[in-house]
């Protein structure tokens, strides 16, 4: 195949693939925007949209390069001390070299995907305001945990990804290199390649030992004891582990440091399991024993300074701190005339319960079998001018009902909830059944709740897509599907 061509085919493959993501992401993200347009809401849709964008470049640029950066310096490594190339060495280099732009790039992709869904951590970041409130642990202000620890662990494990990701190419590298020797069933470490991959484990260490010693705050979300928040465990065993463990995990990297020099492959193995075997032991495994065989049999004691601040915090959080109590010498006996004075507050008081109510709704105004009351809502509306709670459900559409769910059916013809149901919320019928104010096909009103427009849009139980005003297209498409059952 001739250059030109090659590349016509290159841009056509490039050119379906960007129609492809445009059709694919691209529509979804334009109705989106004009819905939030049309609420004038445009600028919370374009904030959202910019951020994602941000957030997912600002991720995979820098895991990209590293990764790039790794290939090919173990490419060039691999091939300094090669004299001649064979044709066939040729071919697989330059595959090695397409296959680590290609890869580099599918890499960036996946990671801008997963890293954009985060972008709500960076936005409160950068707006991070201070609580004035510190914890009893770490005398961290509690701004800290909700602004700026989600975006730190964010920033070290995508730390840890784009170092991982950058040993596993550069490996791949070292051994493609190495498949002669591989084939005859020999491994030769050159000292080169222990350089390299020891640097890069050093690295990935010293992100574990930022990963443990953030992994401290994390105890502030401790489910272990018997209130939420940091436990006796968790201060006094789980703690100190994660000490031990950031420890761990610098010695390891100053033992990959040291085996540059020394060049054993043992001492990068045993540096990998006793970070491993600490990991298991110190984190998981000790504060269960404590916790089951220390504190959970004499458990009041043991927990009640950390019982004491869940109970502070939770206070300070609902506002409970500010309650102020007074005791009431004298209560007035309840009169006829404070009933009626009071009118309006009793014909408030909630009767009916949602639960029993649905069912109610659905088996005396559903009228359909394809029409469903999917929930209860309380609202209020001026009726006679006075302000009524009133219990409101829409009748909505259920199209895994219908009796013949054809395409025409489920997409033109029955594409719309229809009407709702009203009741005040504390009368009933002689027969216990709610008073409806709103009832019916077409709906019926009898307080003057007028529904000007009763059709709806809500599919929340099936996502179909259809014509929302097919209009009388739906006569000649019911035609043509009746020809096509007689056929």
């Amino acid at each position: 195949m001739s250059l030109p061509t090659r590349l016509r085919l290159w841009t056509i493959v490039i050119i379906a693939g960007v129609i492809y993501l445009v059709a694919q992401f691209g529509v979804g993200l334009y109705t989106d925007y004009l819905w939030f347009q049309h609420l004038k809401l445009d600028s919370i849709f374009l904030t959202g949209l910019w951020a994602q964008v941000g957030v997912g470049l600002a991720v995979a640029a820098p895991v990209v390069a590293l990764f790039w950066l790794n290939v090919f310096i173990a490419r060039w490594q691999s091939v300094q001390n090669v004299l001649f190339f064979s044709d066939e060495t040729l071919v697989a280099q330059r595959f090695i070299v397409w296959g680590s732009w290609i890869a580099g790039l599918v890499l960036g992709w996946l990671v801008a995907v997963g890293a954009s869904s985060e972008w709500l951590l960076f936005l409160r970041f950068l707006n991070h305001q201070p609580f004035n409130l510190t914890d009893p642990i770490f005398n961290m202000d509690v701004g800290f945990y909700i602004f700026s620890l989600p975006v730190y662990h964010f920033v070290q494990s995508w730390l840890v990804v784009a170092l991982f990701l950058s040993l596993v190419g550069a490996a791949a590298i070292y051994a493609l290199a190495q498949q002669n020797n591989l084939a005859e069933g020999r491994l030769i470490i050159l000292p080169h390649v222990q350089l390299h991959l020891s640097a890069l484990g050093i690295f990935i260490f010293l992100a574990f030992a930022a990963g443990h010693w953030l992994d401290r705050f994390d105890l502030m979300y401790s489910s272990r004891g018997v209130a939420f928040g940091a436990s006796y465990t968790d201060i006094n065993v789980s703690l100190p582990a994660q000490w031990v463990m950031v420890v761990i995990a610098v010695a390891a990297a100053a033992i990959l440091l040291v085996n540059i020099f020394l060049r054993r492959s043992a001492l990068s193995l045993l540096a990998v399991f006793i970070w491993i075997v600490t990991g298991i032991v110190g984190a998981g495994f000790i504060p269960g024993l404590v916790q089951r065989y220390v504190v959970e049999p004499n458990e009041l004691a043991s927990e009640a300074p950390y019982i004491e601040n869940n109970i502070r915090f939770t206070n300070l959080a609902y506002g409970l701190d500010r309650v102020q109590e007074r005791d009431f010498t004298e209560v007035a006996p309840l009169t006829s005339e404070t009933l009626t004075n009071n009118e309006a507050t009793l014909k408030n008081i909630r009767l009916w319960d949602y639960r029993p109510l649905q069912q109610t709704y659905q088996q005396i105004q559903a009228i359909r079998l394809y029409y469903r009351f999917l929930d209860i809502d309380l609202d209020r509306y001026t009726i006679n001018d006075e302000i009524r709670q009133v219990a409101i459900a829409a009748r909505e559409l259920d199209v895994s009902q219908l009796q013949d769910p054809t395409w025409v059916t489920q997409r033109l013809q029955f594409t719309h909830g229809y009407g709702v149901v009203v009741n005040p919320v504390n009368e009933v019928t002689g027969d216990g059944l709610p008073q409806l104010w709103i009832k019916d096909l077409p709906p019926e009103s009898s307080v003057g709740l007028d529904i000007t427009r009763p059709k709806f849009i809500r599919r929340r139980h099936k996502r179909l897509h259809f014509c929302a005003n097919p209009g009388a297209r739906i006569q000649l498409s019911q035609r043509r599907s009746e020809r096509l059952h007689q056929l």
